[in-house]
């Protein structure tokens, strides 16, 4: 009952370019805000669960005090279990919420990024996937590094020579840093995630028959899901060059040849007068970002005339955009007439004969079925 209404109101608010900008850029910034809410209560949750943990940790080491004390030879050891025990809680609770106060300050300032960001740029959604991408590999960066500090400490409190363990850190960062493929994979990782090649959510192709949906990135590694559902594990230092298919907006490139007899003209009307229907449609429109555009005869050939169309949509809108457009140019196509572009061969016949020679030549096509 209100469908047609409201595709009424939505299509004068597209035509009016400044409110349009003004509502898309609304729904970013609302977006952006559920999305910091979120993160928020995601944080909040994962706070809580390291806490439980630690402090069911602590409970185990407090049963074992308890049963050291019973013991009267043993009472010296259970008051030393109790001290470090207090000691290790603090610790690693405080460590614990140091690094969850560090992922509310991380996702903080990327969401008061993004949204500065989308002010300046509303039609892009890259500052949100850019977001994605970053809060996920600062939060593992920091909780690791909190991780091994916590370590560090709970020998130190154990007693353990303190110059001993330094020196044997420093020597395996060492190893781990001549190591030449986790050197390479982590600058190139850097490299990625500065320059923006990808982000969370993209669909890229890597080359080598890699491409897909990227799925998780981290300093290491890039994990890509294809269309059979496999996930491709990469190491940053093998990718090189990269084709992003969903970077700030995307592309409907539609070719179709036509046979060598039938009217251009004509073909290219059906083309611009299919895609204008599709934009005017709600359902498709609110993902055109500009009319389509015929570039003309792009090829002429044996085969027939090569007619290219160009749309310029919203990311990741270009495959179903350009399948539904494929869909009704061969159904307008078959209404009004016109035959696709079927490879033609030109055969010569000569007949010599002792005074003069006859030729001919006719064109064959390739037989249909029938």
């Amino acid at each position: 009952m209100f469908k047609k209404p409201f595709n009424f109101i939505k299509e004068k608010i597209k035509k009016n370019q400044w409110l349009y900008s003004k509502l898309h850029d609304s729904q970013q910034k609302l977006y952006l805000q559920k999305q910091g809410i979120l993160k928020q209560e995601i944080n909040i949750y994962q706070l809580l669960l390291r806490i439980e943990f630690i402090l069911q940790l602590l409970i185990i080491l407090l049963v074992l005090v308890i049963i050291t004390f019973t013991f009267r030879q043993a009472r010296f050891f259970s008051v030393y279990l109790l001290t470090e025990t207090l000691r290790l809680m603090l610790v690693w609770i405080g460590l614990t919420l140091v690094d969850k106060v560090g992922d509310f300050a991380i996702d903080y300032y990327l969401n008061r990024w993004a949204k500065q960001g989308e002010i300046n740029n509303p039609t892009s959604n890259r500052y949100t996937l850019r977001v994605n991408t970053y809060s996920i590999t600062l939060k593992q960066a920091t909780t690791a590094l909190f991780i091994i500090l916590g370590i560090y400490l709970t020998i130190w409190i154990f007693g353990l020579n303190v110059s001993i363990l330094a020196g044997a850190g420093v020597f395996a960062i060492a190893i781990a840093f001549l190591s030449r493929n986790l050197l390479e994979d982590m600058l190139n990782g850097i490299l990625i995630l500065s320059s923006d090649r990808y982000a969370i959510g993209d669909v890229v192709d890597v080359g080598n028959g890699m491409a897909g949906l990227v799925e998780d990135i981290n300093l290491f590694v890039t994990s890509l899901r294809n269309l059979d559902g496999q996930v491709i594990a990469i190491p940053n230092s093998k990718i090189s060059t990269v084709i992003n298919n969903t970077k700030n907006w995307s592309r409907v490139n539609f070719a179709i040849r036509i046979a060598w007899n039938e009217d251009i003209d004509k073909a290219m009307d059906i083309m611009i007068e299919v895609a204008n229907q599709m934009e005017s449609e709600p359902e498709w429109g609110e993902k055109f970002l500009a009319p389509a555009e015929v570039l003309g005869v792009d090829e002429v050939s044996n085969q027939g005339i090569l007619i290219r169309l160009l749309i310029r949509t919203k990311t990741m809108e270009q495959w179903a955009i350009g399948r539904e457009l494929r869909l009704r140019v061969k159904k307008a196509f078959d209404q009004a007439g016109i035959s696709l572009g079927i490879p033609y061969q030109k055969i010569m016949v000569i007949n010599s004969t002792d005074n003069n020679d006859e030729q001919s030549s006719f064109y064959v096509t390739p037989e249909q079925d029938q």
